[in-house]
């Protein structure tokens, strides 16, 4: 089970509210855009406390795409706050959902970058690779240029990291040539 992340100094304040939000805002619409907020406000606790009781609201109303964004939201708040691992878990849940309720394929492959995006800064190269190509893969059957541009250059500035230089210039030369 996913844990919210625990907050700094400046955000332990009483969280009460956030359940008093719940409960006395009807609109998902006006609470998720709040927790978006608070996410770019960066209040990560309510934030992230926010979007799993989000989780729970739109599973019941069966907006699975929009279960799945929460997930992602939540996986984006943990790894800002240096959780890679739980927000892999994140991600996963995500996945699951874009995958078996909603078939969003363009959603799918974001998430997959995502995915790949944790696990290489957590040092699982091979996995960040492989998710990497998964959603190369997806961008290509979409024909999104953006997304297809977009997964060579994360592998061409890891090759360049790790020495690479030749592989490094050839993922460099895929992602111009896609846009």
């Amino acid at each position: 089970e996913l844990q919210p992340p625990a907050p700094t100094e400046e955000e332990k304040v009483d969280c009460n509210y956030v359940g008093e939000w719940i409960t006395g805002i009807s609109d998902l619409d006006w609470l998720n855009f709040l927790a978006i907020l608070l996410k770019y406000a960066m209040s990560y606790s309510h934030a992230y406390l926010l979007f799993e009781n989000l989780t729970n609201l739109y599973e019941q109303s069966k907006q699975y795409d929009r279960v799945a964004l929460c997930y992602r939201n939540m996986g984006e708040i943990l790894t800002e706050r240096g959780r890679v691992e739980k927000a892999i878990d994140s991600h996963m849940h995500a996945m699951d959902y874009w995958a078996k309720k909603s078939t969003d394929a363009h959603n799918m492959a974001r998430e997959y970058v995502l995915l790949g995006d944790n696990y290489c800064s957590g040092k699982s190269l091979e996995k960040g690779v492989q998710h990497y190509g998964e959603a190369l893969s997806l961008y290509r059957s979409l024909n999104l240029g953006r997304g297809i541009a977009e997964v060579p250059s994360k592998l061409a500035i890891m090759c360049d990291e790790d020495g690479d230089y030749e592989l490094a210039k050839r993922y460099y030369v895929e992602t111009v040539q896609s846009v």
